[in-house]
């Protein structure tokens, strides 16, 4: 009787943990312009600096497949926006699937995905592919330093 070892990772896990600042793109969500990222073999969590005032919360994303649900209002404040969120390792990339219902004078969801990996440069870049009301999809990119 043999025990074999389970097949080693082809890469390491990117480290996205510290102190980033946009430098090109759109300041969207997660980051917006810049903040704090932390990093741990369970969560990767990413505090905007300053808050955003319709994401103030950090946004947690869990690396063991679990979901996880944030709450929002929309720019006129007349809906509630609920984000289920699924993260999870593909190489050096972590992918996050997002699940977004709308609540309020229109009803409905959409889903998206965002990637975060690290470029050779050391930057961390963010893309974000979702649906259009035309019915089409578009990818957001952002990149940002560490301070």
């Amino acid at each position: 009787c043999s025990l074999l070892a389970p097949p080693a990772p082809s890469s390491a896990q990117a480290s996205f943990g510290g102190q980033w600042e946009r430098i090109e793109g759109i300041a969207d969500r997660p980051l917006f312009s810049g903040g704090r990222i932390e990093q741990s073999a369970e969560t990767v969590v990413v505090t905007a600096d300053p808050p955003n005032r319709l994401f103030q919360e950090p946004w947690v994303f869990r690396l063991d497949g679990t979901e996880t649900r944030y709450t929002h209002g929309n720019v006129r404040g007349d809906e509630t926006w609920i984000v289920d969120a699924r993260a999870r390792w593909v190489g050096t990339t972590l992918q996050i699937n997002t699940t977004t219902t709308r609540s309020g004078a229109v009803t409905g969801s959409w889903e998206a995905v965002m990637t975060m990996f690290v470029d050779k440069e050391g930057r961390l870049v963010i893309e974000r592919n979702e649906p259009t009301l035309q019915g089409t999809s578009t990818t957001l990119r952002t990149i940002y330093r560490r301070k």
